[in-house]
């Protein structure tokens, strides 16, 4: 048995004891393209929790947690807590049925997102955090057997998570060291498959420069990026809906306030569809958002406008 093959295989009863967030991390650690992370069943108590990671960790450095419940998305999450903010986190937000993920602090430059069907790979790349509350248009690579295709959004964008406000376009550089760790970890898309297909699998770029994945969702995948072709009118939230006279194309562009939220968004989606609306717009395919307007039942459409990128083609040796 192969060592992805027997990572693939564990992963699938952690799922089932921890939920998909907390089994993937694991198996990207055990596969050296993740971060190290420490899982507590649930039920386990937080002062456990806590003796434990003291034992591991140490407390001279900060923390992430994070919880996981099948495969459920932005669940509560605390980035870069102190030791001692550990117990009083968790006791705050933990429910019977959530697992725990804990893992020491890294600042992170960028992320991404990864999608791979076994013959497409696609990932696209957000400055800062990426979650439910960020919703800006991304960098988009695309990565064929002789080459790859930096598509580089040439526009700037707010930032959340850095020092920095306002983020100045990404260097095609950086751009082509995120895409390179995709294409250079085929092998670990390929055996994820097995798990789901088509694949979305987030990842980090630090602000070190070390690159992970961290997450890898189930996610139904109709989608095209296009321009839109027809008159365009824009969901802001549910006023918005209930003003749509039902004509022309449906641009979703929404966040929540915080992670906790993203039912506002799902509500939108169960609206839009009530109204007869089958496929929208939003401004990436890979987003939380998008996420939760597939699962509604619409199919997304990136919206790309040609304008606010440039592009560079390189060839994969």
């Amino acid at each position: 048995m192969s060592s992805y093959t027997k990572v693939i295989s564990e992963m699938k009863n952690d799922s089932l004891k921890y939920g998909n967030k907390a089994a993937a991390d694991i198996a990207f650690n055990k596969l050296k393209v993740g971060p190290e992370v420490a899982v507590f069943d649930k039920g386990t108590s937080a002062k456990v929790i806590e003796r434990h990671i003291l034992k591991r960790f140490g407390t001279n450095q900060r923390y992430v947690v994070r919880f996981s419940k099948g495969n459920e998305i932005n669940l509560p999450v605390a980035i870069g807590i102190s030791f001692p903010e550990l117990v009083s986190f968790i006791e705050s937000k933990i429910k019977p049925d959530y697992s725990v993920i804990i893992r020491p602090f890294f600042e992170v430059k960028n992320c991404f997102e990864v999608y791979y069907d076994g013959k497409t790979t696609q990932v696209q790349v957000l400055p800062g955090k990426w979650d439910i509350t960020t919703n800006e248009k991304t960098d988009l690579i695309v990565i064929h057997s002789d080459k790859m295709i930096i598509y580089r959004y040439e526009k700037e964008r707010p930032v959340k998570g850095l020092d920095v406000s306002i983020s100045q376009p990404l260097s095609v550089t950086e751009l082509e060291l995120i895409g390179n760790f995709a294409q250079q970890h085929k092998p670990v898309l390929d055996a994820f498959l097995q798990i789901s297909n088509p694949l979305f699998m987030r990842g980090h770029h630090e602000i070190t420069g070390g690159l992970s994945f961290s997450n890898c969702r189930k996610s139904t995948a109709p989608y095209e990026i296009e321009e839109p072709k027809n008159t365009v009118y824009t969901i802001l939230g549910e006023k918005d809906v209930a003003a749509w006279d039902g004509k022309g194309e449906i641009y979703v562009d929404v966040s929540a306030l915080s992670r906790e939220e993203d039912k506002s968004i799902y509500k939108i989606a169960l609206l839009l569809k009530k109204r007869g609306a089958t496929k929208v717009y939003c401004k990436s395919f890979l987003s939380h958002q998008a996420i939760l307007l597939r699962e509604a039942g619409l199919t997304t459409v990136q919206l790309f406008e040609p304008k606010d990128y440039s592009v560079k083609i390189i060839q994969i040796k």
